[in-house]
Order: C-alpha cells, then structure tokens, then sequence
C-alpha cells in the first residue's frame, strides 16, 4: 500500500543521448525548456497549486544535478517563455490567468537575477518574451494612452527604449534572429512585415499586403515564414497556408496547405524547420529544408505520444507529456531519428 508521500511522488526523465546518461528529477516540467552547453534550464510545476510551472531551475548535464533559481512570486502562478544564451537567462512569472505578468532576466556568470518589467494597473504585457545576445525584447499596451509598443531592454547596459508602435495587441507576436526581429503590423488596412536590426536600429518594410497573417519565423536575415490565414469572404475560414518569403528575391512561395492550421514552427541552424501539424491521422511535425531559395520535405517526425519540440544552440529537445504525471520525459540529442 502507497503512502500518501509516494502517491504524491513526481518523476520526470531527462534522457541525454548526447551524454549517454538518463536522470530522474522531482518536478514535472513544462515547455519552456532552453540548452546551452552543459546548462539545462526549466520551468518546472513543484507541486505547484495550479498544476503549471512554478519555479525556475537549473540542470547540469554534466553532474547531473539541479538547483532551484527562482520561486513564483503569486500563490497560483504559470512560468513562462523561459529562453536562454550563453550569458543570459529570461522568462516571465504570471499568475495562473496571465492577467499579472513580471519578466526576470539573470545573469548566468553571476547568477544575480534582476526584475525587467514588472506589470502595473495601466499596463497589458504580451506573454511573448524573446532573447538575444544581451537584449530582451517584448511587447506592451499602455491602456491609458491606449497606445501598443515593442520594448527593448539591454541587460548590460540596463537600458530601456521602444522600438516600434504597433497598431494592436494582435501583433504581440516576435520572432528574433540574432540581432534582427520580425513583426506584422497593419498599414493601409492591410498587414505588413517588418524587420528591425537592433545593432544597426534600421526598420526595413516588406509589403506582404494580406488581411490575416501570424506565426512569423526568421530563418535568417532575409527569409522568413509566415501563416497565412482567410477570411469569411474568402471562403475558407478553417483553411491557412505557410509561406515562404525571401526579401532578396521579392518572391514569396506556399509551402503547406493545411485545413487544421499550424502550430509551433521550430527552425534548426541547417535551414531545417518543422512545422507542427494536427491533421486527422497525421500527427506531428513535418520536415522542410530552404535550399538555394526553394523548399523541399525532408522528412517527419509522427507524435507516437505527444511530445513538443524546441531546438537551442545545436540541441533538440523533445519535451514527451502524457496524461500521466508521474510519467513524462525530456529527450536531448543533436541527431534526431
């Protein structure tokens, strides 16, 4: 007969098939799961009230041990977008409904951790939080002024300055490539894309002219993808498309038609990108490769239970949750099958 101890007991695996090595640790971990070396770092659910993410915690592949790095400042919390580099550690702390967030970012030589933006009553901040080098970069509504800005902080030099003044909310979404990010924006009626340097602080405007367009991806500095979503009028409401676009050749090209629309987009650093799909008896990621300006399926990988993917700084990371708790488990490799 369990004890209560043991029925409340969680175990996660972290299988390392890069150092051959499988661990079992105490938490249940979510999606937000960043790799840099030997650091492994994880929003974990330690019996956490709301059963989502409530502490931040780091793992060393090497000895194989953990250590907490942040407790959720709200009683029924969800910690979230957690990202890191070589130097840098970012997420953000939010209650259970998201209607409070806080970003953290901390220093990882020195483990000192700082506040980047803490939420006030005049503020809606997205729940999009992105890393690169030594910048943090988000979006945020003023509702006094009822203006929608992107911010961005540098953590070494801790300073804050907006980047770009949004249209709305709805275009919270960001995706960053080294030094350069992707955002849409409505202008004329229509929505636009755009990239901005943040080395350079030049804005270059690429007319894509579509009513409904999300899950923008850098590929690199001057291809990205995005999904292209209908109308009512247009008569397919529950259809959408992902395109390619490549600014150098103006061209941009459909590379998936999909009637359940796309979920996350993972791009590695071989010009591979999985699109992830949840068409009936079709489950998983597809493969595509950007060669010499075309698009080819390169292979797929099926979710024979489901799992979620991200790709850091050469490592894939295959997230496996299930229904059970005291079940679930972290895949870390550079090959994938």
């Amino acid at each position: 007969k369990k004890t209560a101890s043991e029925d409340n007991k969680i175990n996660f695996k972290i299988e390392d098939n890069e150092l051959g090595q499988t661990t079992t640790l105490n938490y249940i971990v979510t999606n937000s799961v960043s790799a840099i070396g030997h650091h492994l770092f994880l929003s974990v659910d330690d019996h956490s009230p709301s059963k989502m993410a409530n502490k931040v915690i780091e793992f060393n592949r090497k000895t194989q041990k953990s250590k907490i790095l942040f407790t959720t400042t709200f009683k029924r919390s969800s910690i979230q977008a957690l990202k890191a580099n070589k130097d840098w550690v970012v997420w953000i702390d939010s209650d259970e409904e998201g209607g409070q967030m806080n970003y953290y970012a901390m220093n990882i030589r020195t483990q000192e951790i700082e506040s980047i933006k803490k939420n006030n009553t005049s503020e809606t901040l997205s729940d999009t939080l992105e890393l690169t080098n030594h910048r943090a970069v988000w979006v945020s509504h003023d509702e006094e002024k009822d203006e929608t800005h992107i911010y961005m902080k540098d953590l070494k030099k801790k300073q804050t300055k907006k980047l770009f003044k949004l249209d709305s909310m709805n275009n919270a979404h960001l995706s960053v490539h080294h030094d350069n990010v992707l955002f849409f924006n409505k202008d004329n009626g229509m929505q636009q894309a755009y990239i901005y340097n943040l080395t350079t602080e030049s804005l270059k405007k690429v007319p894509l002219n579509q009513h409904l367009i999300s899950n923008g991806q850098l590929i690199n500095d001057h291809q990205f993808v995005y999904e292209k979503s209908f109308t009512d009028s247009e008569g397919t409401i529950n259809k959408s498309q992902l395109i390619f676009y490549d600014i150098n050749a103006k061209q941009s090209k459909v590379i998936k038609n999909t009637d359940s629309g796309v979920g996350s987009i993972v791009i590695d650093d071989h010009n591979r990108f999985f699109v992830e799909t949840d068409e009936p008896k079709k489950s998983g990621y597809t493969i595509l490769k950007e060669m010499n300006g075309s698009i080819k399926k390169v292979g797929s990988l099926n979710k024979e239970s489901y799992f979620y993917l991200t790709f850091h700084h050469g490592l894939y990371l295959l997230n496996f949750q299930n229904a059970h708790r005291d079940n679930q488990k972290l895949t870390i490799t550079s090959k994938l099958p």
